[in-house]
This record gives C-alpha cells, structure tokens and sequence, in this order.
C-alpha cells in the first residue's frame, strides 16, 4: 500500500503523437510534444528525475531533472527532444506498435508516478493521407535523387531537336512558353522510361499509402498515379521549377506554375483556386495527367502527348465536389517541408552537416559573425524646437485612453504575420499592394513544432515563411478566415468614418513597438508604437479578401510617446523629425535602434518586433494633424504666419495699418454705408452692423460676445451678405450643432438653396447632386438696373395705354372709325 501511494503522488500526462515515420521526423513532426507532472500529493517533492524511455528502442532514452514539486504545482516540459533512431526507422518495412514509458523517480529512487502510451512506427516510405498534415507529402518529391538527372538529360535532348536551347533555365527567361516547353520536354523524357501503371490502393487519399521511390519506379518500371505525380514534381524541382500535386477522390494528377508564384497556404482545399488559374488564354499554370506518362492496357491515358495530358488534367475539375486539396511544393518548402532522403548514408550526411550535437567527429563548426551594421549607431538630435511644434504637442494626449501609449488589441487592431519592419515600409512605398490573409492552414492545430525547426536550423520558421510571402504580395494574420473578416470590414468602416467626417486619416500600419512601465515599481507592462505608416485597406473581389495599401503620405515617428518619455520619464530623443532615410526609404533599423539606445538603462523597457494595422488618434487628433500636415496653407495667412514666426515683418505692419485707415466704426457706419449697398435679411443693431460691413470687405477679426447676443445672427447676415455681395463663403465650426443653427437661420430666411453642406455624416455623391440641382432651380434674380429698365418700358406702354383710351372715348361721343382713333 505504502508504494503504490508513492508510485501515485506524480500525475504524469502527455501529448504524443499517433504514430510517426522518418519522414515526420525530418520534418520537425515530435514523437513527444509535452510531458506535464503533477503534485497531488501534501507534501512537496525534490530532486525528481523524469525518464522517457521506447520500446522498441525507436529512440534515446530521455532524461530531465525537477529540482522541487509544491503541493499541486504543475510542471510542463515543451519542446521534449526525443532523438529518434534513424536506423531504426529506416529498417521498418511494415508498420508496427511501440510504447512510450514514462517514469518519474524521486531522490530514493522510487518510482512516484509513470505513464504508458502506444504509438505506430511505420515504414519510411509510407505517407499518412490527408486527414493528418497533408502538406508532408512533399517531403516525397524528392529533387535531389541521382536518378533524376538522367531524365532531365534526356529532357534537354528533347529540347534542342525541339530547335531551343536545352539548358533547364526554369524561369529566368519570364516566358510561360519556355516553361511549357520544359514541362512538355520532362514529360516526355519520363514516358519514354516506359513505366508500366499499376492501381492504387482504394482510398488512399485519405488512408494513405507506401510510395515507391525515384530509384524503385525506375527500377522496377511500376508506379501508380500519386508515385508519377511524385515522380514528375521531383524533377520539375529538380529543373527549378514550382510544381503542384493535386489530390481528388480516388485518383492523383501533377501540375506546375508558369511564373515564379506559389499560393498562400501549403495545401488549399479550394477548386477555383485553380479553376480561375487556368482559363485559357490567361494560364498561370498548367495542370497534367501523371499517368499518361505511363503503358499499360490498364491505363486508359497512356501514351498522351503533352498537350492531351494537360487537356485531361484539366478535366478532372469539372466534377468540384471530388477535389480534395493541390499542394504546392514551393510553398511547402518556404513553410520548412525538406524532401526526404533516398537512403540512410544520404542522410545521415546531410545530418552531421546540420546537426553538431549528433555528428560522429564531435567537430563544432563556428557560429554565424554578428551584423555589425548598426552598432554605436543613433540618432543625433535634431533642430530646435518651432513654435509649431509646441502647439503640436500642446494638443497630445498622455493619458492611457490613447492607444498611442497604451495600445490594446481589439476590434480595431489586427496584428500581421511579419518580423522585418524595414521590409514592409519599403515595399509599401514603392507602391507594393499586398494581400491580406488568414493564418495558414498548416498553422492551425499543426502537429509541427516550430521550437524544433529553430533548434535544428538555427533560424525562425515564422520569419522565414513571412519574408516569402511578402515576396509574393501577401501578409497572413494570425485570425482565421471568419474572424477576420469581421476585424477588417471593422476596421475599414472606422477608418472611413474618420476619414469623412473628420477629413484626417486614422488608419496606420505601426511598425515596432515600445514596451514600457509607469513607474519602476509597476508591473503591467505597456505596448506603445514607434512608427505609423499610412496606409488604406480596400476589399478585392477579384482576389477575395481586402488589399493593403500605402496612401502615399508621410511616415511619421510616435511623437506622443517621445514627448511623453521626455516630460514624465526625462528620456529626450532628438533627429527622429524628419525621419533618417536609407536608399529604399525610412532607415527603420536605425530608427528602432535609436529607441534601443534610450531607453537601454531601464528595467524592463525593450523594443519589440511587432507589426500591428489599426487605427489611432486621440481628442485633439484632427487639429493636431491639420497643424502637423498642412502648415503651408496654414502660414498662406498672415495673421497665422506672424504668430508661428513670432511676429509680423516690417513691411505687412505697415502694409496692414493702411488697410485698417479709414475703416468702418460705430461712429461712422452712417456716413460710410447707404443701406442700399448691403443685404441684412435679420436685424441688427450698430455694432452687429460694424462686423458685418467690415466682413464684407475682407478683413480679418474676432467677433466675441457672451451667449444670447447675437452672434449666430450676425454670422447669418454676414453669409447672406457676402452672398449679395458676389462672393462665396465657408462657414467652419467645431461642432456640428454651431453649423446647424446657422443654416437653419438661412434656410428661415430662403437662402438655404445655396447652402452647399459639405462637413457631415450624411454627405455623399446623391446628396450633394440634389443640393447643386436645388441651387440651379432658384430663378435668376436681376440686377436694380434692370428692374429700373424694366419700369421705364411699362410706364411709356401705360402712358400708350391711356392715349388709346382717351382716341376711342372721343370717338365714341363724336363719330369716326375706329382705325382713325387708333392711328
């Protein structure tokens, strides 16, 4: 009783693989993905010892230390290096069942907890379906086998008696032509091996099967149409071009991109991708029928030309609901997928150039030299600071409301799959448009281990995945499909709101990110952005999704956060307005190197690789940026000008105290102004009649009044008579409702047709038509000369009139014709 609570006080649990061949094993794919313990016992545990041992002996034995277990601590062990036996494994010729044991010792040597758990082992050259990863099938195409040169010689033969050159030039000449003509070239080359067709198993897209290699086709002359497919795309490969594989019900077929693209995703599971793709006349590739590249009186497409092939590749998408995924071996490379080798001294060469910790000779090879590029390089400050610029940053906001110090990620926010901040500011201002996608298919719930991929390549996959993308001009997120379509019609609505009501643009790509505390005591950490580049996002119906953009304006440093470092934290950063330039644009390294640098003596404090799109602004936003982007039709006035440059010239005061002589004043607004000269619809008294004579003839004041004065009266007869006047007026205020009682007033008194509204959440095209089809309908209303003319000639017809009147009367009463009286 006594051991087996002792065997008892260790929970031992673990996420294993089902099964596991050598090729999930070159491809990163753990036996063991996470082994977790568990105290349950009441009292705490030392000097553990965990060991994972295989039987059969698939693998090394595994062994790791637990220095103290707490009363129902947990302890998770992720990522667990088994080390597989590739000896092991190469032998397999059947599929067989192994255990995985798991034992935890304390210090006596007693066993306090275990677990055992089945899994498969199966033969190297068995593939698992596509049910589990189908993407590994790429690790079949196998471009480097020895066997392939042989048929690419062969292939190039083809080509010159085709009178074209017979090197394999892949895409270099960027003719899809030259592409089809090395297609067609290794097509034949591999139906002349004459290899004969054999049936696949049934179901094996989604059971798997064993497939032969290179060297056992040509061998032994047999292969079915998932191993020429296979086949084929190794020496497309091998040629240096992108091939396909495409899975559907009961059968497999080949294909191959005629330009240098790849999809998004290593395996896509929608027909049209490569419906859309091959239209003719419009072919971006081609697909083709594997198995007409085998004999045999079973194989009803044996012995096809090139162009039949691809005919009948085509084909077989005319029944969609058959299609199961195409997998695109380029893609599956970039995403870290390698080909597996053809024997075990081809591997275990490649092994001991990868892997110093298993290499026989026990050699270490020196570590990669550092990128010096950026050391004891920063930013120096810069110019003194302008009466502008503190107007500027009069209007920041230093709260934590403002996602400018305090960002949090929400509807508003979506962060992208990128790494290299420098990259995407270049491209983008190039002019770049790039898609944005969900997370890659193979990322969600993926049995591959990143953690490995680093250990055994040094490198990152994340950033070696995101970098081909961005090539081919797509980003990833890391939302799927659904949830982002809801953060990004989110996000382009809230940006276009912003845009239309408050005529500045929100919507920024932030590049790098500040991670910073209040105080040295605090322990919530906070995100703040370095860099906003501003861009637009667009939905494409032809690609699916929304297009990111630049809008071709200015990249701008977080100015919030560098005058909130140097008045609340005393860290000054200087030379970052205008932003340090490279030869591709915005010197991004040395800019987040600067922040680096500053901010290297406090704790916690580090600049982080983050790359979010969202929108940003704060209350005082939109006078901020109207002072920050249009300072140069700002100083066009005068008055404005005088006040940035902190004073007026010499000669525009004396230009200005000219106007002013002689000017309109209470005392002689009688003499100056004749009534008939002005159009005052509302009444006024002597001072409202002042500002509005003196706005007519352009001059610049301020009118000031405590509420109920007047002065929404006033700015209505002042509009109504710069209208009489000839002249256009606009009318701008803070808020909506000062724009609102002004218009109804003009609207009360019959001008409100020639009111243009220009500054609301209603406007669009519709309403701004009907407001100008409005304006043209008033009738023309005529000059005082023309009314006087116009009197004149009905006064002489009157007068006419009367003289007509006065004949006929007289006639009338002393006889005559009538055509006497009127002559």
């Amino acid at each position: 009783m006594e051991e087996t609570a002792k065997k008892d006080r260790i929970k031992v649990s673990a996420v294993c693989m089902a099964a596991i061949n050598f090729s999930m094993q070159q491809n990163y794919i753990p036996a063991v993905r996470s082994i977790l313990l568990k105290n349950e016992s009441d009292e705490e545990v030392n000097d553990l010892e965990l060991t994972v041992s295989f039987e059969p002996a698939f693998a090394r034995e595994y062994h790791a230390r637990i220095e103290r277990l707490s009363p129902g601590q947990e302890w998770e062990l992720q990522p667990v290096k088994i080390l597989l036996s590739t000896e092991y494994l190469f032998s397999l010729t059947e599929k067989i069942v192994g255990t995985i044991i798991m034992e935890v010792k304390d210090r006596d040597g007693q066993i306090c907890g275990n677990l055992e758990q089945s899994i498969e082992l199966l033969s190297p050259d068995q593939w698992c379906g596509i049910d589990i990863m189908p993407e590994l099938l790429a690790a079949f195409v196998t471009p480097n086998d020895s066997h392939i040169p042989e048929v690419l010689s062969q292939a190039s033969e083809y080509l010159r008696q085709w009178g074209m050159d017979g090197s394999m030039d892949a895409y270099q000449t960027q003719d899809p032509n030259r592409v089809k003509m090395i297609m067609a070239a290794i097509y034949t080359a591999i139906r002349d091996l004459k290899i004969d067709y054999v049936m696949s198993p049934p179901g094996f897209e989604a059971m798997g099967q064993r497939i032969r290699s290179v060297a056992a086709i040509m061998d032994k002359r047999q292969g079915n149409c998932l191993e020429m497919s296979l086949f084929y795309a190794s020496c497309l490969e091998a040629a240096g071009l992108r091939p396909l594989v495409v899975i559907i019900t009961g059968h497999a077929f080949a294909g191959c991109w005629l330009d240098p693209q790849s999809f998004a995703d290593c395996s896509v599971d929608d027909v049209s991708v490569l419906e859309k793709r091959i239209a003719s006349g419009a072919e971006e590739l081609l697909l083709v029928e594997a198995t007409a590249m085998n004999t045999g009186s079973n194989n009803s497409f044996g012995g096809f030309d090139f162009d039949r092939a691809v005919s009948v590749g085509a084909g077989h998408l005319s029944k969609p609901e058959k299609f199961n995924c195409v997998i695109d071996i380029f893609r599956c490379r970039t995403g870290g997928i390698r080909p597996k080798a053809g024997n075990l001294e081809e591997y275990q060469k490649e092994a001991e150039t990868r892997d110093h910790k298993d290499s026989a000779s026990g050699t270490v090879s020196a570590p990669a030299a550092l990128d010096t590029s950026l050391r004891g390089r920063v930013i120096e400050g810069g110019a003194t600071i302008t009466r502008q610029q503190m107007w500027e940053r009069k209007l920041l906001d230093f709260s934590l409301r403002n996602a400018l110090l305090n960002f949090r990620v929400n509807k508003n926010a979506l962060q992208l799959m990128l790494e290299d901040e420098g990259l995407i500011e270049d491209e983008l201002a190039e002019g770049k448009e790039f898609q944005i996608l969900p997370i890659p298919s193979e990322w969600k719930g993926s049995l591959r281990d990143d953690k490995v991929y680093e250990a055994e390549n040094g490198g990152s996959l994340s950033l070696d995945f995101s970098l081909e993308e961005l090539r081919n001009g797509r980003i990833h997120t890391f939302l799927e499909e659904d949830e982002l379509a809801v953060s990004m019609k989110n996000i382009q609505r809230f940006a276009k709101v912003s845009l239309e009501e408050n005529g500045a643009n929100t919507l920024f790509l932030a590049l790098g990110f500040l991670r910073w505390y209040e105080t040295d005591k605090s322990k919530k950490a906070r995100l703040a952005p370095l860099l906003l580049v501003p861009v637009e996002v667009v939905k494409s119906v032809r690609k699916k999704g929304y297009i990111l953009r630049s809008r071709n304006e200015e990249t701008q440093v977080n100015v919030t956060l560098l005058e909130y470092l140097r008045q609340d934290h005393g860290i000054a950063i200087g030379g970052l307005d205008p932003l340090p330039e490279d030869e591709h644009g915005i010197d991004i390294p040395l800019v987040l190197q600067t922040f680096r640098q500053a901010v290297m003596e406090k704790k916690g404090w580090n600049v982080c690789n983050y790359v979010f799109l969202g929108l940003f602004s704060f209350g005082q936003f939109v006078m901020w940026n109207d002072l920050r982007n249009r300072s140069d039709d700002l100083k066009a006035s005068r008055v404005v000008r005088s006040l940035m440059d902190g004073g007026m010239p010499e000669a525009e005061q004396q230009m200005l105290a000219e106007s002013e002589e002689g000017g309109v004043t209470l005392e002689n607004i009688d003499e100056t102004v004749m009534p008939a000269d002005m159009a005052v619809p509302l009444s006024a008294d002597s001072s409202q009649m002042v500002a509005i004579v003196t706005a007519a003839r352009g001059k610049s004041f301020v009118l000031h009044g405590p509420p109920g004065t007047g002065k929404s009266q006033t700015i209505t007869n002042m509009i109504a008579n710069a209208l009489y006047q000839g002249k256009s007026v606009l009318f701008v205020a803070e808020k909506m409702a000062a724009l609102s009682v002004v218009q109804k007033r003009l609207a009360a008194v019959g001008l409100d047709a020639f009111c243009l509204e220009l500054h609301s959440n209603k406007t669009n095209k519709t309403s701004v038509l009907g407001q100008l089809e409005k304006a043209l309908e008033v009738g023309r209303i005529k000059a005082p000369e023309e009314y006087e003319e116009t009197a004149k000639r009905l006064k002489e017809m009157r007068q006419e009139l009367n003289h007509t009147l006065l004949a006929l009367h007289r006639k009338r009463n002393f006889g005559g014709s009538l055509y006497d009286a009127i002559s």
